[in-house]
């Protein structure tokens, strides 16, 4: 029922055209991992959290409309310790973000095409093993 809730009205805006963001916010040990990514690395496993789930979502949204051509990329950032870092390039300068325009830009941020949602979820968990939980 989160899914459902909570990610898939934000999803169906991006679908319309507007920006959106599904976070997870709180203290340590509060559930935001297991909400967002799940326990189940499967493809469709019941235990899979809002992330894989909204991969899947996008990828078989995307497919039903044959009047629009989607391409479909992935990047990964993290704020630690008040600097952004690029989770596929370790060795990446801080990034910046670059406040005054219409939308969020972060030059020089590493973005990966994908095609599908394994594709997707492969790069997630690759970024994941790179980002850090304790200061």
């Amino acid at each position: 029922h989160i899914f459902r809730d909570s990610a898939l009205p934000t999803l169906e805006n991006v679908f319309k055209g507007y920006c959106g963001a599904i976070m997870a916010y709180g203290q340590t040990g509060t559930g935001k991992t297991h909400t967002m990514q799940g326990y189940d690395k499967t493809v469709e496993g019941d235990e899979r959290g809002i992330i894989p789930r909204a991969a899947d979502y996008i990828f078989s949204r995307s497919s039903k409309d044959p009047h629009y051509k989607t391409e479909i990329s992935i990047s990964m950032v993290q704020i630690y310790l008040d600097r952004l870092q690029d989770l596929f390039l370790l060795e990446a300068p801080e990034l910046n973000i670059l406040p005054d325009t219409e939308r969020v830009e972060m030059p020089g941020v590493t973005t990966k095409i994908v095609t599908d949602s394994r594709e997707f979820m492969k790069l997630f968990y690759y970024g994941e093993q790179h980002r850090m939980t304790r200061a």
